[in-house]
């Protein structure tokens, strides 16, 4: 399979629309502001007849615990058992249940094909169901597009991972993000063929999902066609002025705000999707 500029932009700008059905987890889920649990993420529909599946990043203390939990263990999938990062196995299994009675909400029969995608800890947990749906389900469609994600699996279970998924799975970086950095090669290392990695002067370009909002809208199909030759450099220029860089990141935060406290609906979505 291959990617379009027009999938990539849908999946990484979505707006989660009313009818996107969450799932939580099963224990430990983030509170907003008036105690009512948020979402692990949201099942909606795509391009094509297609799902998505979306997974947001690390917004509490737990999270962060899963997040720095490194040390390497091991799940089964199939008859394959894969090595692979403690912390955020425990984030995929807390609301693997639920995203799948999601998925079927919208897909009974799980015949559709699927995207899976997120940001950073999302980015990891998106890599690892779309790794379990494809190796349960061999002839399912499946793609994964990630931004700012770490590394998740062992190097051996990182290549398994790339027979079944490496040349449908997209992953978006930016040079000075350190989170895709971590944790530490040798011990761990990344999945999936196709990179696009932002390379700018700048330091405007971080972990934040805005940065990688901005980096998806300057892409460009050649630059997605061209992505399979290790990693294509995308070289980004900081047209905007700082000053609109800090304005448009301030109107981030205080959607997630308003969404913590008013609790997670309409558009106020589109900030946690991609955190």
């Amino acid at each position: 399979m291959s990617f379009t500029i027009a999938e990539v932009q849908h999946v990484i700008n979505k707006q989660i629309p009313r009818d996107a059905i969450p799932f939580y987890k099963e224990k430990d889920n983030a509170m907003d502001r008036n105690n009512n649990p948020i979402p692990a993420g949201w099942v909606t529909e795509g391009l094509n007849n297609s799902l998505i599946v979306i997974y947001r990043g690390t917004i509490s203390a737990k999270e962060i615990k899963s997040d720095i939990s490194a040390a390497r263990t091991e799940i089964s999938f199939g008859n394959q058992t894969i090595k692979l990062h403690s912390g955020f196995k425990r984030q995929f299994e807390l609301s693997q249940k639920q995203m799948q009675e999601a998925i079927q909400e919208l897909d009974p029969n799980v015949t559709r094909a699927i995207t899976f995608t997120g940001h950073s800890m999302g980015a990891a947990v998106a890599q690892i169901a779309a790794l379990k749906h494809k190796i349960e389900k061999p002839s399912s469609k499946v793609k994964v597009i990630t931004t700012g994600g770490p590394r998740v699996f062992s190097p051996e279970s990182a290549q398994l991972y790339n027979d079944q998924l490496g040349l449908d799975t997209l992953r978006v970086k930016t040079a000075n993000d350190l989170v895709c950095n971590l944790p530490p090669k040798g011990l761990y290392a990344h999945a999936g063929y196709l990179k696009v990695k932002a390379q700018s002067t700048s330091t405007e370009l971080t972990h934040h999902p805005f940065s990688y909002q901005n980096i998806v809208n300057l892409m460009t199909q050649e630059i997605l066609d061209n992505s399979q030759k290790k990693g294509m450099l995308l070289k980004v220029a900081s047209e905007q002025p700082t000053q609109n860089i800090i304005q448009s990141l301030r109107a981030s935060l205080n959607t997630a705000q308003s969404c913590f406290s008013t609790g997670v609906n309409n558009k106020s979505k589109t900030t946690l999707l991609n955190k």
